[in-house]
Order: C-alpha cells, then structure tokens, then sequence
C-alpha cells in the first residue's frame, strides 16, 4: 500500500516531469503540459512551463532577427554591386581620359613639330 501512494505521489510526476524535460530538450516547445501531484511537483512543472514558453519566445526572436538579417545582407548585396558597377565606370573613364589625353599631347607635339619619343613608334 505504501509502495502504491509513493508511486502514484512521486514517482508518476517524476516519470512525467522527466518526460517534459526529454521534450524541452528536443525543442519541442509547442503544447503546455502541467504535471500534478505534490506542490514540489507542481512548482516544479511551472518551472518548466516558464522554461518553455522562454524558449520558444526566444525561437521566434530568433527567427525573425535571421530573416530581417539575410534581407540586409541582401540589401547590402544589392548596394555593394552598384558601387562596383559605378567604380568600373569611374575607372574606364579614367582610363579613357587618360588615353585620349596622352594621344592629344603625342599629335599636338608631332603637329607643333616637337615629336616625343613615345609618340614615334616604329
């Protein structure tokens, strides 16, 4: 008779309590469970009610600083690939006015009779 109240009083809320726990471990935090028995039980069980709730408060705020993160890192994507795109016209530009500028300077000297050695090429 003892064996079957101290079964039913502690060792079945344990048993249940060790089951919330597997399932807080598993991150399986959808769905309240409240085990009943002794009030060490029960505070107990609130514990790990609070604990999950926590949990799964904290899934969601993760979730959704990942999602605002992978749309800045596309955005800064998108951004990065402008500001190349507008530093390789910026450079073939350069590049061009420095070209033309240098051919300006070899025939202003070959006209003005003033040949420069880079001008000449055999």
């Amino acid at each position: 008779m003892v064996a079957w109240i101290m079964r039913n009083s502690l060792l079945k809320p344990l048993q249940a309590l060790s089951v919330v726990a597997k399932r807080l471990g598993a991150n399986q935090l959808d769905g309240a469970e409240q085990v009943q028995g002794p009030e060490e039980t029960r505070v107990l069980s609130q514990a790990f009610e609070d604990m999950r709730l926590n949990l799964r408060s904290a899934r969601v705020e993760l979730v959704q600083w990942n999602t605002e993160l992978e749309q800045r890192v596309v955005q800064c994507r998108q951004e990065l690939e402008k500001l190349n795109q507008v530093s390789r016209e910026i450079s073939s530009r350069q590049s061009s006015d420095g070209s033309v500028a240098r051919w300006r300077s070899r025939h202003r000297r070959v006209l003005h009779g003033k040949p420069h050695a880079e001008s000449i090429r055999i």
